[in-house]
């Protein structure tokens, strides 16, 4: 059957969340590795958290259109681009180790903090997010490595941008 209210899944290795539709409160997932979340197409807050994982496990999010709001922090990347992504997320905050694409389009108000830390894979290379998000208002940067937001120049028109990362920042503008 499936999760109702609240779900709350904590796992020492890799974990699918494939039936929290029903879900209309919070998911939360903290996984020491991969994290799949296919359906929590209801919930209205997503936390997803796989540190203390192997370096470069990945978190995926095929279903969660519905959460306003989302945290997610990786060891590896995250990706959060099916079914329309996180396209109800007024606020996302993630932190991630590797190249990672995010789509949140159309939300109005919507504050989202990117945070780069791949000080635990070799080389610390810089971190890419790849990010859809058409109504932005504030874009925040920040973590321990150097951090760059592929957006499309269109977004980001008026929007405050701040940066905290003292490694490096940049934008890369897309059309």
């Amino acid at each position: 059957s499936a999760a109702l209210g609240n779900v709350t899944v904590t796992a020492g290795d890799d974990t699918t969340i494939t039936t929290a539709a029903a879900a209309a409160g919070t998911v939360t997932v903290n996984s020491a590795g991969v994290i799949i979340v296919t359906n929590a197409t209801a919930a209205t807050t997503l936390n997803v958290d796989n540190t203390g994982g192997v370096a470069a496990e990945d978190i995926t999010i095929t279903d969660a259109n519905s959460a306003t709001t989302a945290t997610i922090t990786s060891v590896g990347a995250v990706t959060a681009t099916a079914n329309s992504g996180l396209a109800a997320a007024t606020s996302i905050t993630a932190t991630v180790a590797e190249d990672s694409a995010i789509t949140a389009d159309g939300v109005a108000d919507q504050v989202i903090n990117l945070n780069a830390d791949s000080s635990g894979i070799a080389n610390t290379p810089e971190v890419t997010y790849t990010l859809l998000a058409s109504t932005l208002e504030t874009l925040n940067l920040g973590g321990a490595t150097a951090i760059n937001v592929d957006i499309d120049a269109a977004d980001i028109t008026t929007e405050t941008v701040t940066n905290t990362n003292a490694v490096g920042a940049a934008l890369t503008f897309s059309t």
